[in-house]
Parts: C-alpha cells; sequence; structure tokens
C-alpha cells in the first residue's frame, strides 16, 4: 500500500495538525481551476506527482520545506485568454488559498503552460 506523506502544520501545547500532501495538492488544483481562462490540469511537464510518487492530483507537484510549500502547475490556457494574466491570476488564488485553509506560507508558484485548449463546436 502507499504511503501517505505528511506535513506538520502547527505544533503547540494541544498536539499536532498533519496535513496529507494529497490535501493540500487538491487545494492548489481547486484554486488554480477557478481562475477565468485555465482549461484544466495536465500532468505534462513537471506536474505528474506530488513529493515524488504518483498523486491522484494530476498537474501539481509540491515540494514542503517546514512551513513553506513551492508549487508547479502545469495547465492549459483557453484560446482567446491572455496566458501572463492568466498564470498570474493563478499564482494570486494560489497562494491566497495555501495560505488560508492551511496556515503555510506559500513559497514559489511556478506555472508550467502545457499547451492552449480550443474550445469545441
Amino acid at each position: 500500500m502507499a504511503e501517505i506523506k505528511e506535513t506538520v502544520v502547527k505544533l503547540d501545547d494541544n498536539g499536532t495538525l498533519h496535513i496529507a500532501e494529497d490535501v493540500i495538492a487538491s487545494i492548489v488544483s481547486l484554486a488554480a481551476l477557478e481562475v477565468e481562462g485555465v482549461s484544466a490540469l495536465t500532468g505534462t511537464a513537471s506536474g505528474s506527482d506530488v513529493g515524488g510518487k504518483k498523486s491522484r492530483v494530476r498537474g501539481i507537484r509540491l515540494a514542503i520545506d517546514g512551513e513553506n510549500i513551492n508549487v508547479d502547475i502545469s495547465l492549459l490556457v483557453k484560446y482567446g485568454h491572455p496566458v501572463v494574466a492568466v498564470s498570474a491570476k493563478v499564482q494570486e488564488r494560489v497562494s491566497s488559498a495555501l495560505s488560508t485553509m492551511t496556515g503555510l506560507a506559500p513559497g514559489h508558484i511556478n506555472i508550467h503552460v502545457a499547451g492552449v485548449a480550443f474550445e469545441k463546436k
């Protein structure tokens, strides 16, 4: 059975809080997909695994260093949307979601645009 990697988020007198890396990857994924102009996350480039192992969350790679999370996101941008603006909005949304929902400080949030998604007619 695959080992579930966790990160310690909070240490205090009451105990510790552990969050599985797949949970953090899911938060990143949902935040990225909320951005207008993002078509999908993709497993190409550097985003096919979490922490060096296959993940159920496609297109996300995490590197957790203490209380900082570095994220690589591989995505498709919808045709007609400005790539730079969409990427900046994804970085902003992911950073906000990570700090709000986990209490961890986002480090680098790297966006890998793997392609352009065209609307089907």
